[in-house]
C-alpha cells in the first residue's frame, strides 16, 4: 500500500510512522519548510498516559520523555491569589508530561526518518481527485499518486475543504499568546509543578521547561482580532512580570472546526485538527490526534483503503469526539467570562473536590475506540 499523508504535525508524523512500520510506502507532504516545522513556536502539550502508550508503540516514548517535563502537581488560583484547586497528579497515579509542539515533532521525526519516507516540504496543494484505483494529489505543479490519502493538515485543512466541507474553522473570540521567560527568583516554581491563574476574561498557565532555566507559559484572553498584545488585566504582578519579561512570544487566534458527521470519503480520511479541531481547554487536542493516527493507520494496514471497517471506526470516533468541540468552547467561555459569570464559575470550581477533578481527567483521557 502507498499512502499520502498531508501535514507533518504530530498527527501526520504519527500516522506516517505507524504506516511505515506496517510496511506501507509513505509520502509525507508539508506546506512549511523543515526549519519552520521544528521552530520553537506554540505552547506546550500535556500528554496523557494513553498518549504515552501510543508513543511507546511508535518507538518514540523514550525521546519524548527525555525532552519533556513530568508534571506532578497543578495549582489554580483566582483573583487576588485566591485558591481554586490543588491537584496532586503524582499521588493520583495520573502521570502527565508537558512537551512543546516542536520537541514532540522532533521526537517523532527522529524515529520516522531512518525508516525511509519521502518528505515534500514547501508543498502547495491545489487539488485532490479520487477514482476506483486510488487518489491523486496535485502538489507543486505535479501529481502524487497513492492508494489512500490521510489528511492531517490542521484546522485550516486544504483536504477537508476539497473533499468534505468548504466551511472554514470558526472563531471563538479568544486569542492565545505563548512565551518563554528565563527563571526569575521572584517567581518560584518547582520542577514538575504547573501553576495557573484564572481571572475575568483572562487566564495564565505556566510550568518549568525541561532544561529547568525557563518558564513556558500561555495567556488566553477574550480579545478582538486586531489585538496584538495581551492586556493582562487582573493578573498578579509577579505573573505580569513573567509575561512582560519574555524573550520569545507567539500569538494565535483560537479556532474550532464545524463538526462533520463523517471523516472518511472513499480513499481520503481526516485525522487530528483537520477532523475535530477544538480549543485547548479540555487538553484533548494532541492526545486525540495521536490516537487518531494509530487507530486510522492500524485499520488501513489491516483492511486497506475504503474498507467498511475504516468507515465504522471513524464514524464512531466522530460521534464521540464531535461533542467535545462544543464542550471545550463552553469551558473556554466560562474561564474567560465577564466578572459576574466568572465569579460564579470560580465558586463552582473551588467547591468541586480535587478527587472529582482527578477522576474526570482520568475518564476524559481513556481510550475512546478500539481499532
Amino acid at each position: 500500500m502507498k499512502a499520502l499523508v498531508v501535514g507533518a504535525g504530530p498527527a501526520g508524523l504519527a500516522t506516517a510512522l505507524r504506516l511505515r512500520r506496517g510496511g506501507a510506502d509513505v509520502v509525507l507532504v508539508e506546506r512549511q519548510s523543515m526549519e519552520r516545522l521544528f521552530a520553537d513556536a506554540g505552547g506546550a502539550y500535556e500528554l496523557s498516559t494513553r498518549s504515552l502508550e501510543v508513543l511507546e508503540s511508535l518507538g518514540a516514548a523514550e525521546l519524548v520523555r527525555a525532552r519533556a517535563t513530568v508534571l506532578t502537581h497543578f495549582v489554580l488560583r483566582g483573583p487576588k491569589d485566591a485558591p481554586l484547586q490543588s491537584l496532586d497528579l503524582e499521588r493520583a497515579g495520573l502521570p502527565v508530561v508537558s512537551i512543546t509542539r516542536a520537541e514532540l515533532q522532533r521526537s517523532l521525526w527522529a524515529v520516522l526518518e531512518p525508516l525511509g519516507v519521502t518528505l515534500i516540504t514547501g508543498a502547495q496543494v491545489s487539488g485532490v481527485v479520487q477514482d476506483d484505483d486510488g487518489v491523486s494529489l496535485m502538489v507543486n505543479e505535479g501529481v502524487q499518486r497513492a492508494d489512500v490519502l490521510v489528511a492531517a493538515d490542521g484546522v485550516h485543512s486544504v483536504i477537508r475543504r476539497a473533499c468534505f466541507s468548504t466551511e472554514p474553522a470558526r472563531e471563538v473570540g479568544l486569542a492565545a499568546w505563548w512565551g518563554r521567560t528565563r527563571i526569575d527568583t521572584a517567581f518560584r516554581l518547582e520542577q514538575g509543578h504547573s501553576f495557573g491563574v484564572m481571572v475575568p476574561q483572562c487566564s495564565f498557565v505556566t510550568t518549568r521547561a525541561v532544561s529547568g532555566d525557563e518558564l513556558l507559559w500561555t495567556v488566553c484572553e477574550l480579545a478582538e482580532p486586531s489585538r496584538k498584545q495581551p492586556r493582562l488585566d487582573g493578573l498578579p504582578a509577579d505573573v505580569r512580570r513573567v509575561v512582560e519579561g519574555a524573550h520569545f512570544t507567539a500569538r494565535t487566534r483560537l479556532l474550532e472546526q464545524v463538526p462533520l458527521a463523517r471523516w472518511v470519503d472513499r480513499r481520503v480520511c481526516l485525522v487530528g485538527d483537520a477532523a475535530h479541531g477544538m480549543t485547548p481547554f479540555l487538553g484533548l487536542g494532541a492526545n486525540s490526534a495521536l490516537e487518531d493516527a494509530v487507530l486510522t493507520a492500524d485499520t488501513l494496514l489491516a483492511h486497506g483503503p475504503g474498507s467498511p471497517e475504516l468507515t465504522v471506526l471513524l464514524d464512531r470516533r466522530a460521534r464521540q469526539l464531535n461533542p467535545r468541540i462544543a464542550e471545550a468552547r463552553r469551558l473556554g467561555r466560562l474561564m474567560h467570562a465577564k466578572p459576574w459569570l466568572h465569579a460564579l464559575f470560580r465558586l463552582v470550581t473551588r467547591l468541586v473536590p480535587a478527587s472529582v477533578v482527578l477522576w474526570q481527567l482520568k475518564a476524559r483521557h481513556q481510550r475512546l475506540v478500539s481499532p
